[in-house]
């Protein structure tokens, strides 16, 4: 089956409904309420919808779409982006982003780029070991082994005379680690088909003592790792994000929908506290200080109406991260309500003189605003950085500081 793409530029580009199959569209949406309960993922119009503030890929009724932040007029600069943050984060690993990366040069495909790096880690992993674990079972034997199920066996009566209910741990590979991620490739068995199918057979060879089950049956993310399976530590990562997102394999039905995507308010946050970090050092950046209270209860003396800057710096300098456009046909774009708890902020953190709120450069020429308390000398600032690179972000973060 030939698979349609997409590529749209997130808050952006248009999907209309007559451009994908009228079916393909309904498809779609009725995915997008079911996996995504309660959660604005689009803008929707009478006949075309776009995505809004999510980036990543879906694929439902063999049409892919990719979604790229919108850093400028080109969709591949978006695209470029996005991986470049996903590989700063700490939730992702480096190794296995550069992987994507270079997987995305060999396919149009975000989503087969990174469905095959997966399926290329997990072989590799795996060739170095399935990982075994002990698995309590209880079973009838010939033999004593483990504790005696008494109750159990004096049920069962003269009918198992000859045999021993018995509990015992079996050192083995059928635990639910290995199932996740068994599960997790055969998402990635349906969705990118036969392409990669000689890969897949050797993980399927290395993985045949242990027994598939349903997503909806285990709870994986109970999962948990140790000293003996941390080596796995990213794999489970993206495999719980694989299962999540698994649209027939969660609701049972035969059509094939999957998707990833990522919040970009949460990812924008994250890389920049990374290039802080990275920047200034641990002990100088505090993330999601919780020490301040707008008002303080006359009648309990609690503190009310918690106050949350995204990074405190240098207990100077109060930053904020939004990821919308700073602008609007060439004219700076804020929310007066941006700007209220930016106040709120600077005026209760007696020590600090500077509140930055902090965008996503799109386009040159536009001049952002700098205000003044009007009862001191502290500051209200606009500022954007550029995502392109972490290269770029991190020199745009440098002036803006010592500014």
């Amino acid at each position: 089956m030939t698979i349609r793409r997409f590529r749209i530029r997130e808050s952006y580009d248009w999907v209309y409904r007559d451009a994908v199959r009228p079916e393909a569209y309904e498809a779609l949406l009725r995915y997008l309420d079911q996996t995504f309960p309660g959660e604005v993922i689009i803008e929707r119009l009478y006949d075309k919808l776009r995505f809004i503030n999510y980036v990543g890929f879906i694929y439902c009724e063999g049409v892919e779409y990719e979604i790229v932040p919108k850093v400028s007029l080109s969709v591949d600069d978006g695209e470029g982006a996005l991986l470049s943050m996903l590989r700063y984060v700490e939730d992702m690993d480096i190794a296995f982003m550069e992987r994507v990366e270079v997987g995305r040069r060999h396919t149009d495909s975000l989503m087969e780029a990174f469905l095959h790096a997966f399926v290329q880690r997990l072989l590799q992993e795996l060739k170095r070991g399935v990982h075994r674990t002990y698995v309590s079972q209880t079973d009838n034997l010939l033999f004593l082994k483990g504790r005696l199920q008494v109750s159990e066996q004096l049920r069962a009566g003269a009918r198992q005379s000859s045999y021993a209910i018995c509990t015992f741990d079996e050192h083995n590979e059928d635990h639910d680690l290995n199932r996740m991620l068994l599960a997790a490739l055969r998402v990635v068995q349906r969705v990118i088909q036969s392409k990669y199918i000689m890969e897949i057979n050797q993980v399927n060879a290395l993985l045949e003592n242990v027994r598939e089950v349903h997503p909806s049956s285990t709870n994986f993310k109970q999962v948990t790792l140790n000293r003996q399976n941390e080596r796995f530590h990213d794999l489970s990562y993206f495999a719980r994000m694989i299962l999540d997102r698994a649209g027939w394999m969660q609701s049972g039905v035969d059509d094939t929908a999957f998707s990833m995507l990522f919040e970009m308010n949460k990812l924008f946050e994250a890389y920049v506290g990374q290039a802080l970090v990275s920047l200034l050092g641990e002990d100088r950046v505090i993330l999601q200080d919780t020490t301040k209270h707008l008002l303080i209860n006359m009648k309990t003396g609690q503190g009310n109406i918690l106050l949350k800057p995204d990074f405190v710096i240098d207990e100077s300098i109060l930053l904020d991260t939004k990821w919308k456009s700073c602008s609007y046909n060439d004219r700076v774009n804020y929310s007066q309500a941006d700007i209220y708890q930016m106040y709120a902020y600077v005026t209760s953190y007696t020590y600090a003189d500077r509140c930055l709120l902090l965008y996503p450069w799109q386009e040159d020429g536009i001049e952002l605003p700098r205000w003044r308390l009007a009862e001191g000398d502290k500051t209200i600032e606009m500022h954007a950085v550029r995502v392109d690179t972490v290269e770029h972000t991190l020199e745009d973060l440098e002036v803006l500081l010592m500014m």
